[in-house]
């Protein structure tokens, strides 16, 4: 059986909260350009002309070719910054969930606390990030009519009012959750094979992040094509069209499925791996270095 370590009584939230901002945004600044490309490649509706092993690299060198370095990052700022209550939240609410879970005797949730933690820290975190997501998503467009966050948010707020703003936040909280739970779930395990958080090791600790990211990558891809559709396809809005409008999660897989095929549910997918493989990598070992800074000062912990 897994046994979770602890670490929520040992934790500074103010020096957690402080170190997981700054890891925070470095990453964001890493991952912003592939997200870039997993959006634009999930939004397309037909297959490109001229199939690639470099399709990725080739969408890439066009956008940096015709719009400069820029252009792998619209709606950085508002990602980066609008995203650090909700990593917080996230983070908090995850350590919290496992600590009450590992204390309890139930044989069914004890093992699967990393995956109800990371469930339950999604959908309390959700809620702050889905308006970002709503907003750098129409930015992500390759035809998008706005130039910046501040424009698209005017405009959702005047087209579509309040509601406009939380898209898709079904299918969002589905998608997250599932790749939350997924991550921790096979993150804590891999760890654990491997010897815990102190015998895993740097590498250890490594390869449980590329195998967690790889996993969450690939369950939950069907469910963030049919997202990215939603949040960023609102139809025809004020003079802009923005293809076609799903009515909710159904209506956007039968859709997609029905005039793309189920491949097109794959769209996507090898950039979401390049990415969260050796990325998790990374992150889970910045992950370790936070909680060793948000830790308590020994002679405080309890």
């Amino acid at each position: 059986m897994l046994e979770v370590s602890v670490e929520w009584q040992n934790l500074n939230l103010y020096k957690f909260s402080a170190a997981l901002s700054i890891v925070s945004l470095a990453e964001n600044a890493v991952l912003h350009p592939f997200w870039l490309l997993k959006t634009r490649l999930q939004n397309q509706t037909e297959a490109p002309a001229k199939k690639s092993a470099f399709h990725n690299l080739n969408v890439a060198r066009s956008i940096v070719k015709t719009k400069g370095i820029r252009g792998l990052y619209p709606g950085f700022g508002v990602s980066a910054i609008g995203g650090l209550p909700s990593a917080c939240a996230y983070f908090i609410s995850y350590h919290w969930c496992k600590h009450a879970l590992a204390d309890t005797s139930n044989p069914i949730l004890k093992p699967a606390a990393p995956l109800v933690a990371g469930v339950a820290a999604d959908v309390i975190s959700v809620a702050l990030y889905v308006p970002v997501d709503v907003v750098i998503q129409r930015l992500a467009l390759a035809n998008s009519p706005f130039k910046n966050s501040l424009e698209v948010s005017k405009h959702i707020w005047k087209t579509e009012g309040f509601a406009g703003f939380y898209r898709g936040m079904g299918i969002t909280t589905l998608t997250y959750g599932l790749s939350s739970g997924s991550w921790w779930m096979t993150y804590e395990y891999s760890k654990q094979f491997l010897g815990g958080t102190e015998k895993a090791g740097v590498t250890g600790q490594a390869a449980s992040g590329f195998l967690a990211g790889i996993s969450s990558a690939i369950v939950t891809n069907p469910l963030d094509v049919i997202k990215t559709r939603i949040q960023s396809h609102p139809g025809q809005v004020d003079g802009h069209h923005f293809g076609e409008q799903y009515k909710n999660t159904w209506h956007g897989l039968k859709s997609i499925v029905g005039k793309e095929g189920v491949s097109a549910l794959g769209k996507g997918l090898s950039t979401r791996m390049i990415s969260r493989g050796p990325l998790s990598a990374v992150s889970s070992l910045l992950y370790e270095l936070v909680m060793y800074v948000g830790r308590k000062d020994p002679t405080k912990a309890q």
